[in-house]
Formats: structure tokens, C-alpha cells, sequence
């Protein structure tokens, strides 16, 4: 499973003021849960090399994160994230421990690649789908789906059951005969 190695440290800091301080110091409050803990963890780690990789990282939200807590590796992908309404800064995390052996739950981005046979006709490409939600093992997970639609023809379309995923990749949400994308003529 290919994740990301932070630093943490065990939070004791808790109440308004205090994690507002914690912030100042560049530092995210994170709550670590999962089936693989006997109880959830307060943690603190550094903003900025967490929100380099949920911001600008390949994986985005869906990266996966490993660290050292009582002498154990935790694997662990960010299940809730809080950001602030203005700054766009990360306030707060929630973590979810994660192995290769259970899938986690993940939304992500759908992109056209290629140039349809129908837009150069003079067709116009419409995406029905922006995004999916599926439930996917974390070693599989990928930054995108890219659908190709360079055969893709005025009046023809492709749907969710078209698309191509990892092969433990199961869509939630929409049903197999979605519309993704549609070139109108």
C-alpha cells in the first residue's frame, strides 16, 4: 500500500482557545479512529505537510498516510475534513485507519480525455457525471478516473458501467446505466 509517511504527535491540547493556539503554531488537530484502535487517538500534526498533500498531491483528499504511534505503524486517509468557510484553511482532521484487506469509501473526479469523433463533427461533449463514490481497497486507489472518449460519436454515450476501474473498485450511488457522457449533436 503506498502511503505517505507524517510525523504526529499525541494531542493534549483541547478546548477552543487552546486549539486555536495549536493552530497558530502550524499545527492541525486530527482525531484518529478506526476498527483497528481500542479508542480514538487526539493527534497533532504539521499544516504544511499535510495540506501539501491533501491540496496539491496526487491523491488529493484520498492519500494515504503512515505514521509511528506506540511503536506501531498506523495506515490511516482522511474520512472528514473541516475547512474554513473564508481562508480555505484546513482547521481540523479526522483520520480513519485503513488496511489492505478492507475498502474504504472514496469519491473521485471524472475526467474526459481525448477529443471526441463528435465534437469534431461540431457536436457538444456533455458530462452527467462530475464525480463517483465508490468503495475501493486503499492499495488500488487512483488520483482520477480518466475516461477516454475519443471514439465517442454525435448521439452516443457512455455510462458508469463503461467506465474502467481498479478491479476492486465498486460505484456507489448510481446505477450501471448512468449517463457519464453524452456528445449532442
Amino acid at each position: 500500500m503506498q502511503s505517505i509517511k507524517i510525523e504526529v504527535q499525541k494531542r493534549t491540547e483541547f478546548g477552543k482557545e487552546k486549539v486555536n493556539k495549536l493552530r497558530g503554531q502550524n499545527f492541525i488537530p486530527v482525531e484518529l479512529y478506526g476498527t483497528d484502535l481500542k479508542e480514538n487517538v487526539s493527534l497533532k500534526v504539521d499544516y504544511k505537510t499535510v495540506s501539501t498533500h491533501l491540496l496539491t498531491g496526487a491523491h488529493g483528499k484520498n492519500t494515504i498516510f503512515s505514521f509511528e504511534l506506540d511503536g506501531k505503524t498506523i495506515h490511516a486517509i482522511t474520512y472528514e475534513a473541516q475547512i474554513h468557510p473564508i481562508s480555505k484553511k484546513i482547521l481540523h482532521l479526522d483520520f480513519k485507519t485503513v488496511n489492505e484487506t478492507n475498502k474504504v469509501k472514496i469519491k473521485l473526479l471524472v475526467k474526459a480525455v481525448g477529443n471526441s469523433k463528435g465534437v469534431q463533427k461540431g457536436g457538444r461533449i456533455q458530462q452527467k457525471v462530475d464525480q463517483v463514490q465508490l468503495m475501493i481497497l486503499p492499495q488500488e486507489i487512483i488520483a482520477q478516473v480518466n475516461v477516454d472518449v475519443t471514439n465517442l460519436d454525435v448521439s452516443e454515450q457512455l455510462v458508469i458501467s463503461d467506465l474502467v476501474l481498479p478491479p476492486s473498485a465498486e460505484i456507489i450511488k448510481y446505477p450501471a446505466s448512468q449517463q457519464v457522457f453524452f456528445v449532442k449533436g
